[in-house]
């Protein structure tokens, strides 16, 4: 009887009459198959939050229960597994997870992808919308790399079914994401993918989205001469579609441009138009906090502060927003020498999970507090610390003016102009409405021209501008 040997510590000798012969390798050609999209870097953004944050705290159940999702896309959608059966404990183990997320927006976004993901079926365009609401609600709690993470699913996935009608979008919002992230190389090149595929398929709503989406990072560049070759013609395109959504957000950028570009009476004026076609209380929010910083420019220091606080109390879901209008608070506080105030709000917002904008605005405005009541070390701790983050997410021009205060070229400005005498129409009916100021649906309900309480159907954006305030505005 013959041995076969499996071990190579025996092998046979040379008189050996049988001989174990290594299997051929097969020059049969294989079909090639393209990577699988289910199995994107393996998640790792969301390993990686749950790896830094504290257990059982509600960001890292919703990280949680969001990775346990999209794995579960991974068995149901692959292109590699013959059999996508899932077990019940699984399923039952991922309702549990989906049970605890907090707040229930998310909760219920989730238990719609899991609804209309089942075994046998592959991606289908249902399916995609809800994981685009997914990432919708990552991007408006501010966890920006995890919803560019999700937006990149989506791309691969539509774009293995031939579902072309959510591409611009998703691109469009993968770009706000890498912007917030601080690259902003990666955003032009998302939006320039989204516009050539707008245009492509003639899909004007989308163009003109991705276009106010490229003149926001201009602004926030600092490039305002760029957007506002992209911005005045959106102006009369968006009145003519009759879309006020489009044209609020026109408005409002238009406004952050010519705040940038120290026209802040023409700023009021966008602002109120704006207003005129806000039709959601979250979107107010963040106009307000925006028209705030401009009345602090013009020197309306407690209309500017009565509107931050209405800002920070109505965006309770947006972190982003929120964290916006506390920085500018805790601003107003070292400004007004309200020590207990400024310390009150740095405690409450150092250990947030700030985005590159919100990272360098917070820093310098520590720095600047700490500089205005005479603590050097933490100042200048500070001041090293914004410095940092400016190099590191290319905050370029901050950088250089960061540099300038940690040398003692330049200290912290703590002047108040005096407000101007006249102001234009609308501006005037702005002022006297912000002056009235208790809620922001009453304020909503005497500026806009729809219904304030209308909830809007896409996910809410909000970028910063980038200098020694943070805005918060809405693409």
């Amino acid at each position: 009887m013959a041995t076969v040997y499996t071990s190579a510590a025996r092998r046979p000798d040379r008189h050996s009459c049988r001989t174990y012969r290594m299997p051929q390798r097969s020059l049969k050609r294989r079909t090639f198959r393209a990577p699988d999209p289910a199995r994107r870097d393996g998640h790792a953004p969301f390993l990686e939050v749950l790896g830094r944050v504290r257990a059982r705290t509600p960001r890292w159940y919703r990280c949680r229960a969001g990775l346990m999702v999209l794995e579960l896309l991974d068995r149901v959608w692959s292109t590699r597994r013959r059999s996508t059966t899932i077990g019940l404990h699984r399923r039952l183990a991922i309702r549990r997870a989906v049970a605890k997320v907090r707040p229930k927006a998310t909760r219920v976004v989730l238990d719609q992808v899991l609804h209309l993901v089942a075994p046998g079926t592959g991606p289908h365009a249902e399916a995609l919308a809800a994981l685009m609401e997914y990432g919708k609600r990552l991007q408006y709690e501010s966890e920006f790399r995890l919803a560019s993470h999700v937006y990149m699913m989506v791309i691969d996935y539509a774009a293995q079914i031939g579902h072309t009608s959510v591409l611009p979008d998703a691109y469009e919002r993968h770009g706000r994401c890498m912007s917030e992230r601080g690259s902003a190389r990666a955003a032009m090149a998302s939006y320039a993918t989204g516009l050539a595929l707008a245009a492509r398929h003639r899909n004007v709503p989308a163009r003109l989205q991705i276009a106010v989406a490229k003149a926001e990072l201009y602004c926030s560049l600092k490039d305002s001469s760029s957007a506002c070759r992209l911005l005045d013609p959106l102006l009369p395109r968006a009145r003519k579609l009759g879309n006020p959504k489009l044209l609020m957000e026109v408005l409002h950028v238009r406004a952050n441009v010519a705040h940038n570009l120290g026209d802040d009476l023409q700023a009021l004026v966008f602002f109120a138009g704006a207003f005129e076609n806000c039709q959601d209380l979250k979107h107010g929010g963040r106009l307000l906090n925006d028209m705030a910083l401009t009345l602090l420019t013009l020197g309306f220091i407690s209309e500017a502060r009565k509107a931050f606080l209405v800002s920070s109390s109505s965006t309770r879901g947006d972190s982003f927003a929120k964290w916006a209008a506390m920085i500018n608070l805790m601003m107003l506080a070292h400004r007004r020498r309200d020590e207990a105030g400024f310390d009150q709000y740095r405690r409450m917002l150092e250990p947030a999970p700030m985005s590159a904008r919100l990272l360098v605005a917070y820093w310098r405005e520590v720095a600047d507090g700490s500089s205005v009541f005479s603590r050097r070390a933490e100042a200048q701790a500070a001041y090293r610390r914004a410095a940092g983050y400016a190099a590191r997410y290319g905050y370029f021009e901050e950088g250089k003016e960061l540099d300038r205060l940690l040398k003692g070229e330049l200290s912290p400005s703590a002047r108040v102009p005096r407000p101007p005498a006249n102001l234009p129409v609308s501006a005037q009916e702005l002022l006297e409405k912000v002056r009235m100021l208790r809620s922001l649906p009453e304020f909503l309900s005497r500026t806009s021209s729809g219904d304030a309480n209308t909830s809007s159907v896409t996910g809410l954006r909000t970028t910063l501008k980038r200098g020694p305030r943070p805005r918060a505005a809405i693409v």
